[in-house]
């Protein structure tokens, strides 16, 4: 498959930095728990992550919940909402202390017309999330629970992985439940799944934390971890 890269001078900018160079929006503060935003609720502003964490879900008619990822610094909340005109989608609620920069839609709307490189930004992050979308309902259709909670758990080492001399670390506290929500299933799936991840060798716990562990990377190139052999780790995980 051909790969294609952005032409020069269009490299992937940082949507935070952008931000804070431009001085738009105000930085806020939000305690774990809090939720920023819900569906239905209009939309007054779009949110860029500076530090922490937050989980973006949907709940269904039938009351069953749906979460579609974790953010973290960088990130873009509510853009595509406003771009559509719509109320807010999906739910957003931080998962540990959080501050974010709350743009309000009229600055947003001047920023994308102003700036070349946080248009591109803007649709560089659109794009990634759609691509993300599109694998999940791609594992809804074609994998089983056992084989979407390995890759999710993939995703996530290469998302908010550590490495560490026993494998790669997962650094988020994450429920069974929560993975039910994500992978569509319910709990006790997930966790017979998870049971038989941990059997074969793929995954244990660690804490309250989740550490994949690596079947094929010697203990001599983890206890060595520098950047080169945590790319090799790393790069085992992604499906």
């Amino acid at each position: 498959m051909q790969e294609h890269t952005l032409p020069a001078g269009l490299n992937t900018p940082d949507i935070l930095h952008i931000v804070q160079s431009a001085a738009i929006g105000r930085l806020k503060r939000y305690p774990r728990g809090h939720t920023l935003y819900r569906e239905g609720d209009p939309v007054t502003a779009v949110h860029v992550v500076k530090d922490g964490q937050l989980k973006i879900s949907c709940v269904h008619p039938s009351g069953k919940l749906y979460l579609y990822g974790i953010v973290g610094p960088g990130s873009l909340l509510g853009a595509e909402d406003v771009l559509l005109g719509r109320d807010h989608a999906s739910c957003v609620e931080t998962v540990q202390t959080t501050a974010a920069y709350a743009i309000p839609v009229g600055a947003f709307f001047g920023l994308l017309r102003a700036d070349p490189a946080f248009c591109t930004a803007v649709m560089v992050q659109l794009a990634q999330g759609l691509a993300c979308l599109g694998t999940q309902v791609w594992e809804l259709r074609f994998l089983n629970v056992q084989q979407r909670v390995r890759n999710l758990l993939a995703r996530l080492a290469a998302e908010h992985g550590r490495v560490t001399p026993q494998g790669v670390l997962i650094e988020l506290r994450i429920t069974h439940e929560e993975i039910a929500e994500w992978v569509g299933a319910d709990r006790s799936t997930v966790t017979t799944a998870l049971k038989a991840l941990q059997e074969q060798g793929y995954v244990r716990r660690y804490g309250r934390q989740l550490l994949l562990l690596s079947p094929t990377v010697t203990p001599a190139e983890l206890s060595a971890f520098d950047p080169a052999h945590a790319a090799l780790l790393l790069k085992q995980f992604v499906p």
